[in-house]
């Protein structure tokens, strides 16, 4: 036999014996390649869920905590509500009609606003919506608003709302931008009313005291969710699902101004939108 036909015999004999070797080593390690890939999928999956259900977690944990703190400033309000609403010289007032109570009580709302430095205004207004006292925050040096500058509120809606309720009832407003003279203020200044009817000694309702409590002491809370592990972004919607707290300043708000009645989270994120509503009504 040729020298040729030697190697050419060998070359086929190795190719045979590489092939056999692959086919074996395939037949050996396949499986095991094949449970190393299924495994690896399954605990980059099962790491992937529980990292969603951590952030989950997290999320729902600041969300919480906000909710709670929120929880407690208004009930701090109510609570000075509530003690202001106690003091004789308001019953006395309307028994009496008195400028002496009217000054007692001016100067017990003067240093409530004064101390708390949470109100932009405390009132008392009568059963007619005209406002008999007035006290004004004052970018922190409270004031009593002069007579021939108190305003008729008989309009607006917390006063129509709170007019209505009975003893021991307190009404809460949802968020808006304070308005003043019929036009918003300017900076904005979001605000929440919180108020209670006001009762003489014969259980006749005379009026209602109201405070407006500064609604930015909530958005700073909101604002305030840092985490080490997530990063969260906190939105405020009212109940139709307008931005009060959103993702830029421009859409927010958008339920005071002819021109931004259209921008809500609803337009921005249906689906989402749905599905929030869903799990409110169930």
């Amino acid at each position: 036999m040729k020298d040729s036909d030697q190697k050419n015999h060998s070359t086929k004999g190795s190719k045979k014996i590489d092939k056999r070797i692959l086919f074996n080593t395939l037949l050996v390690f396949g499986p095991i390649f094949l449970l190393v890939l299924l495994g690896s999928i399954f605990i980059l999956k099962t790491q992937e869920s529980l990292e969603i259900k951590l952030i989950k977690d997290v999320e729902t944990s600041i969300v919480d905590n906000k909710l709670k703190n929120i929880e407690e400033e208004i009930g701090h309000v109510i609570h000075d509500l509530l003690i202001l609403k106690s003091n004789r010289s308001i019953e006395k007032y309307w028994e009496f009609q008195n400028e002496e109570f009217v000054n007692d009580l001016s100067d017990e709302i003067l240093s409530i606003v004064e101390y708390q430095q949470v109100y932009d205004q405390c009132r008392i207004i009568d059963i007619h919506g005209v406002e008999v006292i007035r006290v004004n925050y004052n970018k922190g040096e409270p004031v009593l608003a002069p007579k021939n500058q108190l305003q008729n509120k008989a309009d607006r809606y917390y006063f129509k709302d709170a007019i209505k309720l009975n003893k021991g009832e307190v009404f809460v407003s949802s968020m808006d931008l304070n308005i003043e003279n019929g036009e918003i203020e300017l900076p904005l200044k979001p605000m929440i009313r919180i108020a209670a009817p006001i009762f003489d000694n014969d259980d006749e309702k005379k009026g209602i005291i109201i405070f407006n409590f500064f609604g930015d002491r909530i958005l700073h809370q909101l604002g305030d969710s840092t985490n080490s592990m997530v990063y969260s972004e906190v939105m405020l919607l009212n109940s139709k699902g307008y931005y009060l707290q959103g993702p830029s300043p421009e859409k927010e708000w958008g339920f005071m101004f002819d021109g931004k009645k259209d921008i809500t989270f609803q337009y921005d994120l249906k689906n989402e939108w749905e599905e929030i509503c869903d799990n409110e009504a169930s």
